[in-house]
């Protein structure tokens, strides 16, 4: 079965990716949650499997009685080369108690291990942003901006750096 050729995937799906962040899938389920689905089913194949088993222990641990189910499959898929055999796990989680005698089976965690899943709500108020991602190397934006800079227009990276700032005038200077 390719995956252009699946069937239209139900209302109480989640199929996880490699690139989508938690917060997202979090957000989605929580969602899912609120329009009193009991039971959601996490699919994923190949190197999104990993991702998918940790979105279900974060699950349990964002949401109050949560109880789980994970299965591990091969699905064959036909695709140029002919067909192949992937990895494919579902994760069948519920608010409502599922089958206990199942191999998969995990219970829901003790309330005191359980931090409640607050989305980001932005507040007029207060002009709230989500905070800004980090990654941006050694200097960030401050390495650029002009307050951060001395009275020969360097950065303070760049004369930490460079062994003739008293001569050097600027980054292009052949003093480097």
């Amino acid at each position: 079965m390719c995956i252009r050729d699946r069937e239209k995937k139900a209302a109480n799906e989640v199929w996880v990716t490699g690139t989508t962040s938690f917060g997202s899938y979090l957000a989605y389920i929580a969602r899912l949650f609120d329009e009193n689905y009991d039971q959601i089913v996490i699919k994923a194949m190949g190197y999104a499997i990993t991702r998918a088993l940790d979105l279900g222990m974060l699950l349990r641990r964002k949401f109050k009685g949560i109880h789980q189910i994970a299965e591990v499959r091969m699905e064959s898929l036909k695709g140029q080369d002919g067909n192949r055999e992937v990895g494919q796990v579902v994760i069948t989680v519920s608010k409502k108690e599922l089958d206990r005698n199942h191999v998969g089976y995990t219970g829901p965690l003790p309330d005191a291990e359980v931090q409640e899943y607050q989305p980001f709500v932005a507040t007029e108020a207060r002009n709230e942003q989500p905070p800004i991602p980090r990654g941006r190397g050694r200097g960030g934006y401050r390495a650029r901006a002009e307050g951060h800079r001395n009275n020969y227009g360097l950065s303070l990276i760049h004369i930490c750096r460079c062994r003739r700032y008293a001569v050097c005038r600027s980054r292009w200077s052949p003093y480097h």
